[in-house]
């Protein structure tokens, strides 16, 4: 077992851009079935015929806008995140940093008054 506290690449990690595009891409389309077996649903039974076809549409449509907005918001706030991380660290962003874990350490850092969490 490592002592060694864990750094900020390891606390949030780069992902292969490639293959987070292609896992999100995969979850899309899961959704937009769903949605879209939804929206036939919904569609037939107010619309009849015609709102399968319209309620299919627009629940892929409404799922998929939906699904990419999830993802640049959570986007958002990883990064957000990460810098309030190395903010509070006071560490340069582009310069691996280790970080405080209890479960990695013996004993608790000395923390001056502007490491403090309001």
């Amino acid at each position: 077992m490592s002592t060694q506290a864990p750094t900020i690449n390891q606390i949030y990690p780069e992902e292969d851009a490639a293959e987070k595009k292609k896992r999100r891409r995969r979850r899309r389309r899961v959704r937009m079935a769903v949605g879209a077996a939804s929206g036939i649903v919904v569609g037939g039974v107010i619309l009849g015929p015609v709102g399968v076809v319209a309620g299919a549409v627009t629940g892929v449509v409404v799922t998929r806008a939906a699904s990419k907005h999830g993802e640049r918001r959570k986007d958002a706030r990883v990064a957000a995140a990460k810098e309030e991380a190395e903010a509070v660290m006071g560490v340069d962003p582009s310069q691996e940093m280790t970080l405080y874990h209890p479960a990695t350490s013996r004993s608790a850092p000395e923390l001056g008054p502007e490491h403090v969490i309001v």
